[in-house]
C-alpha cells in the first residue's frame, strides 16, 4: 500500500512540476484548436482569442469569421478559439461571464479590447487598427 502511495505522489508531483515548467516556457495553452507552427507564430504577434462553445449558436456564426481571419492573415494574427464549456477552467481564467466573447491581444500579450457577441471581421481589424496594431496591406496567401 505504501509503494502505490509513493508512486501516486511522484506521479502528481511530476505533472505538477510539468505543468509548471511547459508554462514558465511559454508554450501554448492545449486548449482551443491546434494551430500549426509556423515562421509567423516564432515571432510575437497580436493574438485574437475567441471564448465560447460549439454548441452556442452565436459561436458558431463566428466560426467563418475566424477562419477568415486565420486565413487572409496568418502571417500577421495568432487566432486561438477555446472552448470554455469544454474548459472552464479557461473561461474562469479570463474572467468570461457570457459567450461569445473575444479578447484582442497586441504583440506583448497586453489586453487592447473585450467584446461579447457577434462581431463581424471588418469590426475586429477596425478595433486592431484602433489599437496600433493594423492588419493592413494585402492578406497573407495560402498556398
Amino acid at each position: 500500500m505504501k509503494a502505490k502511495s509513493l508512486v501516486l505522489l511522484v506521479l502528481t508531483v511530476g505533472a505538477v512540476a510539468m505543468a509548471f515548467y511547459v508554462r514558465a516556457n511559454g508554450a501554448s495553452d492545449p486548449v482551443g484548436d491546434a494551430i500549426a507552427e509556423t515562421s509567423a507564430e516564432q515571432r510575437a504577434l497580436p493574438t485574437f482569442i475567441e471564448l465560447g462553445s460549439d454548441r452556442c449558436m452565436s459561436c458558431k456564426a463566428m466560426q467563418p469569421v475566424l477562419e477568415k481571419l486565420r486565413k487572409e492573415h496568418k502571417e500577421q494574427l495568432k487566432v486561438r478559439f477555446i472552448d470554455v464549456w469544454d474548459h472552464p477552467a479557461e473561461g474562469e481564467r479570463y474572467g468570461v461571464t457570457s459567450i461569445p466573447t473575444q479578447i484582442l491581444l497586441d504583440s506583448n500579450g497586453v489586453e487592447l479590447v473585450r467584446h461579447t457577441g457577434f462581431w463581424s471581421g471588418d469590426a475586429i481589424k477596425e478595433a486592431f487598427a484602433s489599437h496600433g496594431s493594423p492588419l493592413d496591406g494585402p492578406p497573407s496567401r495560402t498556398p
